[in-house]
């Protein structure tokens, strides 16, 4: 029995180190992928942040020139509004001249 107990102790000093090895190395291996996800996941965060940058930049300018096309439409609103206006009515003098002018040429028609 002793002698069992002395080749197991043995076995698992000699195979305990093997297994350790192993499993070292296998942490080692899905340690490098993790590191190699991290680093592709980073770039493509970087990535992201730029395009983002972008985007507000071009929301921005869209924002001025949506302003600037406000400012115009309403300079547009009021010329219509006046354009829309009849225009101011001449004075009684002018009207008069203009009624004695048609009363001094009738128009005579001929057959």
């Amino acid at each position: 029995m002793k002698r069992n107990g002395l080749v197991f102790i043995l076995f698992l000093t000699l195979f305990i180190p093997l297994l350790s090895g192993c499993e070292s190395k296998k942490l080692k291996e899905e340690n490098l992928k993790l590191k190699q996800q991290f680093d592709k996941l980073n770039e493509e965060n970087k990535s992201i942040i730029s395009e983002s940058d972008q985007i507000k930049k071009d929301i921005d300018q869209l924002k001025q020139q949506n302003a600037a096309l406000k400012t115009e439409n309403e300079k547009f609103k009021k010329e219509i509004e006046l354009l829309k206006k009849p225009p101011a009515k001449k004075s009684k003098k002018a009207e008069a001249k203009k009624k004695s002018k048609k009363k001094k040429n009738p128009k005579t028609t001929s057959n």
